[in-house]
This record gives C-alpha cells, structure tokens and sequence, in this order.
C-alpha cells in the first residue's frame, strides 16, 4: 500500500514511479557484472564448457527481465495515483498486470528457445563430432531451428489462453457483483429460517445426536 502523499501528488508519485525504475536500474547492472564475472571466470577455467554458453545466454535475458520488471512496478504504481493529470492511468492495474504477464511469457519462451539452441550447437561442436555415427549430425541442425518456432507457438498458446481466462473470471465477478451474488466459502453451521416452527430445532438434535453417536462409535471401535 503506497502512503497518501505517493497517491494523491503527482509530483510524489512521478518520482516514487522514477525511484524505483532507478532502482532496478542499478539493480540491472549489478546483475550485468556479476554475469560477467562469472562468464569471466568459467571461460578461464573451462572454456569449452557448457556452462559458460549457457551463462552468456542467460544473461541478457536476465538484465532484461530486471529492467521489464522495474517498469512493472513503475507503472502500477502511476496507475495507483489518484491526482486528476493521471486519469487517463488511474485504476488501470488490472491491464498492466495483464500485460506484464504477455511479456513475462514471451521473455521465458525467448531465453527457452536460446537456452534449446545453445545446448545443441554445444552437442554439436563438443560432441558429436567425437561420435562414431553421423545421426546426431544429421537430426540436431533441423531440431535446432525448429525449436523456436515450437517454444514460440506453445507461448502464445499460453498467453492467449491466460489473456481469455482472466478476462471471463472478471466478467463473471462483474456480474456476480451487479446480481448481488455472493460465493461464500464452505461454512460448518445451520441457518434457520425466520419462523417459530420446531421442525428445524428437531432436526438440529436429530443431526447432533447422530454426530455423537458416530464419535463414540469410533472411539470404542
């Protein structure tokens, strides 16, 4: 929850909104260097190794997506502030968060389909070319170019699918809300109707007594 001075000045809350993009800024290109150390390092140890491929694939990616989220976190907070010269973004979360995860879904399906490629050329220069058969040669070059299109496609599959759900669950809230309904969490207690009848009272020991005789019965078995 932002304090009242963020929410309700647009100078407080353009600078909040500025402080923490900063932020993931430095925090970006701390990230950077420790990548690069760490490449740095490996590549003096092993530098055929898989890892060192694999840490130099990772790491634009991973600047990116500290960059994006710092943005996500700017933004949200912009849609928070209620001065009327950010009407235009006030209460938009919903989208932003909706965005946030198209993006998220296309950077992991980006690094994925890298992470395929950088694992097969590897194969490819370190290992099958110690193989006695040629097979490997022969299947890795089309897999390593239909790997993208594959991670691609199950991707947006996912983003459509997740953009579809999350609009038909706030619709149905919608019209739960203007309908008055009400979806209440299972409750262990009877409600009885307005009336002075005793058929419900006779139910409830009925239903209390049949509980204790349960009880009992496993307790002595």
């Amino acid at each position: 929850m932002l304090p009242d001075y963020v929410v309700e000045s647009a100078l407080g809350g353009t600078l909040f909104a500025a402080g923490l993009m900063a932020a993931f800024l430095i925090v970006a290109a701390v990230v950077q260097l420790v990548f690069v150390a760490m490449i740095k390092h490996r590549r003096r140890i092993s530098p055929e190794s898989l890892d060192v491929d694999l840490l130099q694939t990772d790491k634009g990616p991973v600047v990116l997506f500290v960059i994006i989220l710092g943005l996500f976190f700017a933004l949200m907070t912009l849609t928070q502030i209620t001065h009327p010269s950010f009407e235009v973004i006030h209460g938009r979360d919903a989208w932003s968060k909706n965005a946030w995860m198209i993006v998220v879904i296309i950077e992991f399906s980006y690094l994925g389909s890298h992470l395929l490629q950088t694992m097969m050329t590897w194969y490819l220069h370190n290992v099958a070319v110690q193989t006695a058969t040629d097979l490997d040669d022969k299947l890795i070059p089309p897999l390593r170019r239909v790997a993208p299109l594959i991670v691609s496609i199950t991707a947006t599959s996912r983003a459509g699918s997740f953009i579809v759900g999350s609009e038909l669950i706030k619709r149905i809230h919608k019209r739960f809300k203007e309908e008055g309904i009400e979806i209440n969490y299972p409750v262990t207690k009877f409600i009885f109707a307005q009336s002075n009848g005793t058929a419900h009272q006779d139910i409830l020991e009925q239903v209390m007594i049949g509980n204790q005789e349960a009880n009992q019965g496993r307790q002595t078995g």
